[in-house]
């Protein structure tokens, strides 16, 4: 129980850290309050193509709509780097955000910029379980 603990604490001040809202979460389940959908839905794209971390994207109907988060979860088996790998690709999420949306593409596998839809999104591709590497990161809960 105390490396578990001491993982939560780790994971929530490491989030805090970089700026991210967490809400008022008590448990090892710690939200990252996105806000838009797509936007929960890119990071979690980003995070597992990219970085090997996979995130679960929580949207509407699971919770209100402007409520989007990704659901993280620290467990007493995740070691210090795992948490460095989260807020290194948490960190390029931001990034990206910052120098606009890309996306990976189906013909080259490699990432590409695409421009903003009229309605200020982006397209999005989900791409599932098959892209975990043997060394991923699970910092999901089910």
């Amino acid at each position: 129980m105390d490396r578990l603990r001491e993982n939560t604490r780790i994971l929530k001040e490491g989030l805090d850290a970089l700026g991210f809202d967490t809400g008022a979460s008590t448990t090892p389940v710690v939200p990252l309050l996105l806000g838009d959908e797509w936007r929960a839905y890119r990071w979690a794209q980003k995070l597992l193509l990219e970085h090997g971390i996979f995130t679960s994207a929580v949207t509407f109907p699971a919770v209100s709509p402007g409520q989007a988060r990704l659901r993280l979860c620290a467990t007493a088996s995740h070691r210090p780097e795992h948490y460095e790998r989260l807020f290194e690709g948490l960190r390029a999420c931001k990034a990206a955000e910052e120098r606009g949306c890309q996306q990976l593409s189906v013909v080259s596998g490699q990432w590409s910029e695409i421009p903003r839809s009229r309605t200020g999104h982006w397209p999005l591709q989900f791409y599932a379980s098959r892209h975990l590497r043997s060394d991923s990161i699970i910092v999901a809960s089910p």
